[in-house]
């Protein structure tokens, strides 16, 4: 039972200034700190600590030494669980390796690396390959381009003639769909305007 007033005033306090937190930010602070109040101790731990079960760690607000204790507690357990993490990794891992298709992908992934390799030394060798690289660059640029000028002119369209829609085909109207990011000013675009 308490018998000190002064405790059970700065839990009310704390409790009143929890209560003044949004739900969520309360929720938050109950699932990160997990504390539990327990008005039966002296607000010190109220449960000697299982090291087997730490997920349940029942921490009454007391002296700053004690959180701080709680603290350094879980980020021990918090190691302990990394590396038994690690090594259950490991063992998954040894045991995928043990399976007859793992060593057939092993396998395949060499053969794919050795012909990648091969294929990439012949596309560096070809002059064909060099100049269709080339004519397509020269092509996709040329698209851009033209992408770039269509652009441009919807966008004039659209403020010249208040318009949202514009017949590309024959009684077939598109809608304009205007979009707007900076950039340098090219001078094909200054020519537009």
């Amino acid at each position: 039972m308490v018998t000190d007033i002064s405790k059970v005033n700065k839990v009310e306090d704390l409790a009143e200034k929890t209560k003044k937190l949004s739900p969520e930010a309360q929720k938050i602070v109950r699932e990160v700190t997990q504390i539990t109040i327990d008005s039966d101790t002296d607000f010190g731990v109220s449960e000697p600590r299982d090291i087997e079960s730490p997920l349940s760690i029942n921490v009454q607000l007391a002296k700053k030494d004690e959180f701080i204790q709680a603290i350094r507690n879980v980020s021990a357990d918090i190691l302990r669980a990394k590396a038994e993490e690690r090594a259950a990794k490991e063992m998954l891992n040894e045991e995928i390796e043990q399976l007859d298709g793992w060593t057939t992908h092993e396998e395949a992934k060499e053969e794919a690396a050795r012909t990648n390799a091969e294929l990439k030394a012949q596309m560096i060798e070809s002059e064909e390959v060099e100049t269709a690289t080339d004519n397509y660059q020269e092509k996709s640029d040329t698209l851009a381009r033209h992408k770039a000028i269509l652009s441009d002119l919807l966008v004039l369209y659209a403020a010249k003639f208040n318009s949202k829609t514009v017949e590309v085909e024959r009684e077939q109207p598109r809608l304009i769909l205007l979009s707007a990011k900076i950039g340098k000013v090219e001078v094909e675009q200054l020519r537009l305007f």
